[in-house]
């Protein structure tokens, strides 16, 4: 008897002792990071409690499949909120070597190998991806993905600058065979995280990674190049939500591109023509260009920005390109090209018919409801290259300034010669009149 009461009073305190670590484990975390992993507060905080999770871990598997099906921005707000003092917390391990598990965070490096991770899913559609990423401070980071460049998949490029934005799952114990292959990293941090991001370095010209000059400019202005895929395989397909934020990161970069780098652009024989994209069709998003036409239709956007409508003469007959997407597209001599304009641009609601030329950079072909389509009474959408705008100039300012000139100039003279015209008049009068005098004094008196 005795002995069964001393059992019962051992398991009472221990299930006190397993309750109180929990309910601790589970006070560290902010319920909304917790939700946003998938997990039950009790069962994060389980996790938390059981020490290095194995690579195997059903926990892994379940985040995985939650972060594929959550916004990239809004695990970005998410990093933004877990970093609070401005500064990306690194993955370091120290007393407490889980006190970012399950919360948002960041993690860059450089990439040392891509693995398709087939144990998590081997039949999902995009499949998951394993990183192993070496961070700047030498530390090994694991992280899997849905979605990579593709031009990373082969392996034959070195792969610098990468990020992967998503929830800390906690330490795992990356040692003996993971994937069918002998593998022994220890310790690792891994991260759950919805796509791989891309920020290579611009070198002044195109380095065989599949990237142009444009897209390395813009990568170093912020742009995300892993969203380039999705962007191509768009094809000439209207803008939608699912979209939003590579768009947003596309605009975000151009309007970081300062003086001296649209300079290198310069000094590197860009920015091109309409022709000049339309021959390089297939490479259409980044392409620098510079776009004069006539302004037909301009439209209010949130955030300041005007969308308008130019007309542009290409000076060629019609062609027929094919972009990224294999889809086959006729152009016209004169072709409407959409410009989004910056919030710092002059307000051109009021330039109808005006000439105006706008340097930027091509997001890619699109489809929509255009004036020229509406004119022609055509009821489907228009293809047509969509151009964020990095600067907006008037063509014929140069022009107006030398008419204006040359109308002083003339208006100058015209008064001049009439000044002369007047002075010559009253010298002549002031000399009839000494005249006059002179004759009058020598007439003789006969009086």
């Amino acid at each position: 008897m005795r002995c069964g009461n001393f059992l019962a009073l051992v398991v009472a305190l221990s299930f006190t002792v397993l309750t109180a670590a929990t309910l601790q484990a589970q006070a560290r975390f902010n319920t909304a990071d917790v939700e946003l992993s998938g997990l039950e507060p009790s069962e994060a905080a389980l996790i938390a409690a059981s020490g290095v999770l194995e690579p195997d871990h059903e926990i892994i598997s379940r985040m995985a499949w939650r972060v594929r099906k959550i916004r990239h921005s809004q695990i970005i707000d998410g990093v933004r909120e877990t970093v609070g003092s401005g500064t990306e917390p690194e993955l370091e391990f120290s007393d407490d070597p889980k006190r970012f598990q399950f919360l948002p965070v960041t993690v860059r490096g450089r990439l040392v190998k891509l693995t398709r991770w087939t144990e998590l899913d081997p039949v999902a559609q995009p499949p998951f991806w394993r990183l192993e990423m070496m961070t700047e401070n030498g530390q090994t980071v694991m992280a899997v993905v849905s979605r990579v460049p593709e031009v990373w998949i082969d392996g034959s490029m070195p792969v610098e600058d990468v990020a992967v934005s998503g929830l800390a799952v906690g330490p795992v114990n990356w040692t003996g065979a993971v994937g069918g292959e002998p593998e022994d990293r220890g310790v690792v941090w891994l991260v759950a995280g919805q796509r791989a991001s891309w920020f290579p370095k611009w070198t002044g010209d195109s380095d065989g990674a599949g990237l142009d000059v444009g897209i390395r400019l813009l990568t170093g202005s912020g742009f995300d190049a892993g969203w380039l895929d999705s962007i191509r395989q768009a094809g000439s397909k209207p803008l939608t939500v699912g979209e939003r934020d590579a768009f947003e990161s596309f605009v975000a970069a151009v309007a970081r591109v300062g003086d001296q780098e649209w300079q290198q652009l310069e000094s590197a024989g860009y920015p091109g023509t309409i022709v000049d994209l339309l021959q390089n069709a297939q490479r259409a998003t980044g392409f620098p260009v510079s776009v004069e036409g006539q302004v037909r239709r301009v439209t209010s956007l949130p955030g300041g920005i005007q969308q308008v409508e130019l007309f542009v003469e290409t000076g060629t007959r019609g062609v027929i390109v094919t972009n990224a997407a294999g889809e086959r597209l006729r152009f016209e001599s004169r072709l409407p090209v959409t410009v989004n304009l910056p919030p710092e641009s002059p307000d051109v609601s009021a330039m109808d018919g005006t000439r105006v030329r706008v340097d930027g950079f091509v997001y890619r072909f699109w489809t929509y409801q255009s004036a020229f389509a509406e004119e022609q009474g055509a009821a489907s959408g228009q293809t047509v290259p969509l151009v964020i705008g990095w600067r907006m100039v008037r063509p014929d300012y140069g022009q107006q300034t030398f008419d204006r000139t040359l109308q002083y100039m003339l208006l100058g003279l015209v008064g001049f010669v009439c000044l002369m015209v007047v002075a010559v008049l009253r010298m002549n009068r002031k000399d009839q009149k000494d005249r006059d005098e002179r004759r009058d004094m020598q007439r003789p008196d006969f009086g």
